[in-house]
């Protein structure tokens, strides 16, 4: 229950659409990949994460949301805990070490220049 709390709490700071947790829960149980991509689509894909990992939403969209978080920390600044080092520390936090490649390999599409390529 903690753990859930916790979720629910993170997604209400990074989605003003929600006033409780409640209604947290209730689209965590009622409508979780909807959630999930509204969460990423917002910016806030660590919650989206989060939702996806809890919720045991498909491979595919899990790989996708781990991808955009990939791009997300290699593209911002090391002092506001972003780089190729955090980047890298994230892919070897991967649960499945299966998942590395397929993640890398869908960021490396969604990354804007060469330069953050060649970190990869």
């Amino acid at each position: 229950m903690k753990q859930a709390l916790q979720r629910y709490s993170h997604i209400l700071s990074a989605d003003d659409h929600y006033t409780s947790w409640q209604e947290v829960e209730a689209d965590c149980k009622e409508d979780p990949e909807g959630l999930a991509l509204r969460l990423a689509g917002k910016g806030a894909v660590s919650a989206a994460l989060e939702v996806a990992e809890s919720a045991g939403l498909s491979i595919d969209l899990r790989r996708e949301l781990q991808g955009r978080q990939l791009v997300k920390l290699l593209t911002a600044d090391p002092l506001n805990g972003g780089g190729p080092a955090e980047a890298s520390r994230f892919l070897s936090s991967l649960r499945d070490t299966d998942d590395a490649l397929p993640v890398a390999m869908g960021a490396m599409q969604l990354l804007p220049n060469l330069r953050s390529k060649q970190l990869l």
